[in-house]
């Protein structure tokens, strides 16, 4: 039995990357700095840690915890996670941010290539 979902159509990864990040898709657009993309690539990687972290932290339950603060915890919870993965990516990260400024690299220079 083939599941539809893995056999819908995708669009390509550079597309998503271009709308995701913000790689200027007209060839007549203007190049980003490295430092844009830089940033860029560290909020994208802070927005991924934070949503790891609020995973990792979706089966701790109040009784698990040492705070106890009901359902204040819950929102508080999900800020401060969005906080921690800014603040791994400032730090360094996992390492996705230069991944992402390495493929934001390699597109620009296609879409720059290719232009007359």
């Amino acid at each position: 039995m083939s599941d539809p979902f893995l056999n819908a159509p995708q669009a390509p990864i550079s597309t998503h990357f271009e709308k995701t990040i913000g790689l200027p898709s007209s060839k007549n657009a203007k190049p980003l700095s490295m430092e844009k993309m830089k940033f860029q690539a560290q909020e994208f990687e802070g927005q991924i840690l934070g949503t790891l972290l609020n995973q990792m932290f979706t089966g701790i339950g109040a009784e698990d915890n040492s705070l106890h603060a009901g359902q204040a915890e819950s929102t508080w919870r999900g800020l401060l996670n969005e906080e921690y993965g800014k603040s791994l990516a400032r730090n360094g990260g996992i390492g996705l941010a230069d991944a992402v400024v390495h493929e934001l690299v390699r597109m620009q220079a296609q879409t720059v290539g290719s232009s007359p």
